[in-house]
């Protein structure tokens, strides 16, 4: 049976919206999630399970719990939980369960929803779209309520927040949180959720897609609908106390040089895993870093197989958005040397070790001693290194 979503805004509905906006894990197997509606305990008890899915609008599917016939006799709590679900740009199969005016939300166990960095494939710069909803479904901006998409992938700039400045290769943009129903900061922000996302992706050089909406206050704004601006690195972010008297995460982002400028619009524009492979010929043409350091699934993979810490000194960094690690290619990609971005060719090193080893002060024999340190190179079991990079990486300081 499919159930309509709701259409009024407020009451419950607005009150589990709220909440679901300041949790990063719905998405996750993990949960439950537990919302305090303030209200007072009658309607429905009981668990339902639900299948949403971002295309269809109409409405979500009962999967189990609820034997009613008539969807108008749905639980108005549930509906409410489940649409609010969808206005975050989440999909799938999740429990909701309503008792004594508590609401508790967890998704299903199985396949998370797929998260995208960087380009969109069949996605430009200047592409414009009709509204939030066709930014989700062509996966340039997962969600339609929130200004940063699932794990910091994407932003939108649409007057949420008073202190976003907009010079179009130069963006200020607002974190999430402490905001009241009408866009006035009301509370401190703080560094979790959508705002620890950024802060990750600065540490990783991972870039940032956005966007930008009608109500924005810019001359880069589209008249109507939405329009995508490209890649951004974020090249700083810090906390300050916002025009409202409340503290803020800010993050200035500048636009990645190897795409078309920003475009201005027009009047009446609208719109334990396996290890990865990798790529024996990496491609340098798709922007997927911020700096020399690269932040590519691969290695993200030789990170998470080493637990940040460093193969050569074993030192772990914790910062503020999280663990910190840097991918070291072994012998160095593209040209003269044309490395592969493969787990053959990379090494899990603090940035301490990695400028060390790309200077060739301290190099790597065949038995993966470290002539200058006395020591041996750490390494997993299921990571195995080509001996060809190792001689080529400890051959060019031979010939320095």
């Amino acid at each position: 049976m499919i159930i309509p979503f709701n259409i009024e805004s407020g009451g419950f509905r607005e009150t589990i919206l709220s909440a679901l906006k300041e949790h990063e894990s719905l998405a996750s197997n993990s949960g439950p999630i537990s919302i305090d509606l303030g209200a007072e305990a009658s309607g429905y008890s009981g668990k339902v399970r639900v299948a949403i899915q971002s295309a269809a609008d109409e409405g979500f599917s009962v999967v189990s719990g609820w034997s009613g016939k008539d969807p108008t006799r749905f639980p108005a709590r549930i509906r409410a939980a489940a649409t609010s679900i969808k206005d975050i740009g989440h999909e799938g199969e999740y429990f909701i369960h309503h008792d004594d005016g508590v609401i508790k939300i967890q998704k299903v166990s199985g396949k998370p929803n797929p998260v995208i960095f960087g380009e969109v494939p069949g996605v430009k710069s200047g592409d414009t779209f009709p509204d939030r909803q066709a930014m989700h479904d062509a996966n340039v901006h997962r969600g339609i309520v929130q200004g940063i998409a699932a794990e910091g992938s994407a932003i939108v700039l649409n007057e949420g927040y008073v202190d976003d400045e907009d010079n179009g290769d130069i963006i200020i943009y607002t974190g999430q949180g402490g905001q009241d129903s009408k866009n006035v900061q009301v509370a401190d922000q703080e560094l979790r959720a959508g705002n620890k996302f950024l802060a990750r992706n600065y540490a990783e050089g991972i870039p940032v897609r956005v966007s930008r909406g009608p109500k924005l206050k810019s001359p880069y704004a589209p008249k109507k609908g939405y329009q995508y601006g490209g890649l951004y690195r974020i090249d700083h972010y810090w906390s300050d106390i916002g025009v409202h008297g409340f503290a803020i995460y800010r993050y200035r982002l500048i636009r990645i040089a190897s795409q078309e400028s920003v475009p201005v619009p027009a009047a009446g524009d609208s719109p334990a895993r396996p290890l990865p492979q990798g790529n024996q010929t990496p491609d340098r043409v798709t922007t997927t870093t911020q700096r020399v350091v690269r932040s590519t699934r691969i290695g993200k993979a030789i990170k998470k197989l080493y637990d940040y810490t460093c193969q050569v000194c074993g030192t772990r960094l914790e910062i503020h958005s999280g663990a910190y690690a840097e991918c070291c290619h072994i012998k160095p990609l593209g040209k003269p040397h044309n490395g592969p971005d493969v787990m053959e060719n990379v090494l899990c090193l603090c940035p301490n070790c990695h400028v060390l080893f790309d200077h060739h002060v301290i190099t790597l024999e065949d038995d993966l001693s470290i002539p200058q340190r006395g020591t041996k190179l750490n390494v997993a079991a299921t990571h195995k290194l080509d001996l060809g990079h190792i001689r080529y990486h400890r051959d060019r300081v031979q010939a320095s």
